[in-house]
């Protein structure tokens, strides 16, 4: 049997709205409005919805381009074979290696707020005690389960409950809005001046909304599986961030005129903010649903999450980055089977230590502060690779707008953003951090140098497998 069967995933399973689903169920704007609006409120306070507009706008921009990336070099590892391609192997794979960390520490973040939410509502509407690590453990089989049969089924699955999840937490919001709120509108609310702490407070907040909208790049994880690669991964690419920004910006702006500018500490301080408001808009019969959808959000994020993780270990075990067992796939179902008990593994035994440690919620907010502050670079990198790639490879079709002024104003804003989330240093669990983030960056420095002094071809490989 030839190595390219062994670890070439199933072609063409994948139309477009399956794409388009795979990013969007991963960034998951419902998780937005249920999550991590709370989370941002207490760093930007009332200026969250200005905040998730400039995050939309910088991230528009940083989907356009990768989505010049997806149309001449489309691969399932973009975010570092662009980086690679565009300026050299040596930093793509540095890339790699940060973005393999983050990626999965935003997959145990999500791990565990799956446990502990649904442990919470099982508590509170049903007065039911389950643990929330076995929560979190049957939600990491079960998602495994599925990515091992097909990722046909599991993008079908995340479909449904994205569905479902924007159409119940669209209309409350809708009627929040329309009723006028606590106090009327508020539409300081689009502007910076609401900020607590100036420019601090929007760059920490910035973090978070990096995190809300992460995962946008995802449907370039299944470039193999889709149809029409080049048409339809662009498409997905810049259509979940647009749609997702519109939605994650409205409910933001609802959520505050819910609660009220001068009652944004009751916002921040809920464990359930989004049923709270609907008990008090709509009726205690939407709290229920409101929690259904909130379980709904997170298995779709997870069932796209998960996936994409997945795929990621396949594509740098293909390139020899990670251990080439991790590149084989099943024979009959074409999934990468040892990539999926691998990462399932890996992930499920971090979100139960994480969870042990913090709680399972907050391991949420200190691993999603990790994981936003770690995506930054992640995104602002790729910019620059753009600008060179074109105007070294492909100057023919070199464009001021799409391959200079896009990418660079997309890098000031996170460069900006970036700089405010540091200086000065975040307060609390978060203050260590940025040290952190930049031991993972030496780390994975220092294992770049060390293989590619031992094996040179091993980092030239790295973003090389491309799909048509």
């Amino acid at each position: 049997m030839n190595t390219q069967t062994d670890t070439e995933l199933k072609r063409n399973a994948l139309g477009m709205p399956s794409v388009l689903a795979v990013s969007l169920s991963f960034i998951s704007p419902t998780i937005g409005a249920l999550f991590v609006t709370g989370l941002i409120v207490s760093q930007s306070g009332g200026s969250a919805p200005f905040v998730f507009a400039l995050g939309a706008l910088a991230l528009t921009l940083s989907a356009s381009t990768f989505s010049q990336f997806a149309k001449r070099v489309p691969t399932s590892g973009i975010l570092y074979s662009s980086v690679s391609r565009g300026l050299s192997p040596t930093v793509g794979m540095v890339q790699g290696i940060i973005l393999f960390a983050v990626y999965a520490v935003v997959a145990i973040a999500n791990i565990d707020l799956f446990g502990g939410y649904v442990s919470d509502v099982l508590k509170r509407r049903a007065g039911i005690n389950v643990p929330w690590w076995s929560l979190s453990l049957l939600i990491v089989f079960v998602i495994s389960i599925l990515a091992w049969l097909s990722v046909t089924t599991s993008m079908s699955f995340a479909l449904l409950f994205l569905s479902f999840e924007v159409l119940v937490v669209g209309v409350l919001g809708i009627i929040i809005v329309l009723k006028g709120g606590n106090h009327g509108q508020v539409p300081k609310a689009f502007g910076p001046s609401m900020s607590p702490t100036g420019f601090s407070g929007l760059g920490l907040g910035f973090v978070f909304v990096a995190l809300a909208y992460f995962g946008f790049e995802s449907c370039t994880t299944v470039s193999e599986e889709a149809k029409d690669t080049k048409r339809s991964v662009p498409i997905a690419l810049i259509g979940s961030v647009i749609l997702s920004g519109v939605f994650m910006t409205f409910l933001s702006y609802a959520l505050i005129v819910g609660f009220g500018s001068a009652n944004l500490s009751k916002l921040t301080g809920s464990a359930a903010p989004v049923s709270e408001l609907a008990g008090r808009y709509i009726g205690s019969w939407y709290e229920v649903l409101v929690d259904i959808a909130a379980i709904s959000a997170i298995s779709a994020v997870l069932l796209s999450m998960l996936n994409g993780n997945f795929r990621i270990w396949h594509a740098l075990a293909r390139e020899k980055v990670l251990p080439e067992v991790f590149a084989k796939v099943h024979g009959k179902h074409r999934t990468p089977t040892n990539a999926i008990i691998g990462f399932s593994i890996v992930s499920a035994i971090g979100a139960l230590i994480a969870g042990a440690h913090w709680g399972a919620m907050n391991s949420w907010g200190y691993l999603g502060f990790f994981a936003g502050l770690g995506i930054l670079p992640i995104y602002f990198i790729p910019n620059i690779a753009l600008i060179r790639f074109m105007w070294t490879q492909h100057k023919e079709d070199f464009s001021w707008w799409l391959h200079g002024v896009f990418p660079a104003v997309s890098s000031l804003i996170m460069a900006i953003a970036f700089y405010f989330t540091i200086i000065p240093l975040p307060k609390g669990p978060n203050h260590s951090m940025p040290f952190v983030l930049f031991l993972v960056v030496v780390i994975a420095l220092v294992w770049t140098l060390a293989v590619k002094a031992k094996s040179p071809q091993r980092v030239s490989k790295v973003g090389s497998t491309l799909f048509q």
